[in-house]
């Protein structure tokens, strides 16, 4: 029973650490006059040793993405770094209004790109995520990207959801490196 409510506590406190806001990523190269990048970062304590969390990235990478190699830039366990890039998707509904002013609404896919770089010691981690850019338009997926603006109104729903893709990813990364091995061999 106390080794329950430990493990709780710790996911608890874990998960306190992740109550994030954007913040304005002072390395976001101005393509536009105006344009402003944002970031997320964390940083949470951990039970786990330098070697458990770095053995625990390289399975999330292994698992949420199709291949790891191709999104992983660099990895070092001595150091405890490991950085990455890659993108995720999510389905939501957008309303338009026809000619003859009936409103429809169909299904896009909002396609979040990013880096992320993970920071690993022990018995604690850290996680930023920056280069935030969906593509210009749904339509072309592979065509020109911009950064996320959490203040825009212009394409209000898209911007919505890369910024809850990037939420969900900072925190499915984080409890996936606080999660305990399996055993001890």
């Amino acid at each position: 029973m106390k080794k329950q409510l430990l493990t709780i506590i710790i996911a608890l406190s874990s998960f306190g650490c992740l109550a994030q806001s954007f913040k304005e990523d002072p390395n976001f190269v101005k393509e536009a006059p105006n344009a402003k990048g944002y970031m997320l970062d964390t940083v949470a304590v951990s039970s786990l040793s330098k070697q458990q969390l770095y053995s625990n990235a390289m399975s999330f990478l292994t698992n949420s993405f199709k291949d790891s190699r191709s999104v992983i830039e660099s990895k070092d366990l001595e150091t405890g770094e490991i950085s990455f890039s890659g993108n995720t998707g999510k389905s939501i509904t957008v309303s338009d209004t026809t000619k003859k002013g009936k409103i429809s609404s169909h299904l896009e896919t909002v396609n979040l790109y990013f880096k992320c770089k993970v920071y690993l010691k022990d018995q604690k981690f850290k996680i930023i995520i920056n280069s935030l850019e969906k593509p210009f338009t749904a339509l072309m997926p592979g065509g020109p990207r911009l950064p996320i603006d959490i203040h825009a109104s212009f394409q209000q729903n898209e911007n919505e959801a890369a910024m809850d893709l990037a939420m969900g990813l900072i925190k499915s990364l984080a409890a996936s490196l606080n999660r305990k091995p399996e055993s001890d061999f």
